[in-house]
């Protein structure tokens, strides 16, 4: 759950940046979420605009989703499936703009319908992976400061008059039936 809920984050504030105010007008139930639809295309669609002069912006827009994935994260691990969500609510997001600005999508050609919506679904996943940027690093780092350096444990070894060694400290000895002493250092 808390994955979904970082990547939920990741895709609001990072199409809200990207697209604050929509360039098309949608249809009336999805008017409401327009910045989320065309802000969800534009990142699909990073690697194609990353030689434009919008890429600095793009970029700067993953490292601040990247930056929510990886503080919705708790492990590496959990921060990959973060990343993961982040890339499919992409693609169902974008698969939605994709539909509700092109209708005719629906009864198009079956093909080139398919096409468009399995490559979007291929490609969100694909993209989410440029929030690695800042989730790697922001996971590190908030790791670091909620688990400080476990103290050194030293082995416990005791070791009986008759020679046994223990890697606990018994009260006799299994070997020899003694009992055996510990002194307590009051330093």
């Amino acid at each position: 759950m808390r994955n979904f809920l970082g990547a939920i984050s990741a895709v609001i504030i990072g199409t809200y940046l990207i697209s604050a105010t929509p360039a098309e007008p949608y249809p009336q139930p999805l008017s409401i979420m327009g910045f989320l639809l065309a802000g969800s295309t534009v990142l699909l669609d990073t690697l194609n605009v990353l030689m434009t002069e919008r890429a600095l912006m793009i970029l700067a827009t993953w490292i601040v989703m990247g930056l929510t994935m990886g503080i919705a994260s708790d492990s590496k691990g959990n921060m990959m499936r973060t990343v993961m969500w982040t890339g499919f609510i992409l693609s169902m997001a974008s698969l939605i703009d994709l539909f509700a600005l092109n209708p005719a999508l629906w009864t198009a050609d079956m093909v080139e319908r398919n096409i468009a919506i399995v490559v979007r679904v291929i490609k969100g996943p694909l993209v989410a992976l440029i929030g690695l940027i800042m989730a790697l690093p922001t996971v590190t780092a908030i790791n670091r400061f909620r688990r400080p350096e476990a103290a050194q444990l030293t082995p416990i070894l005791t070791k009986c008059e008759c020679g046994a060694v223990f890697k606990s400290r018994p009260v006799l000895c299994s070997e020899c039936g003694r009992m055996i002493e510990y002194h307590i250092d009051a330093t």
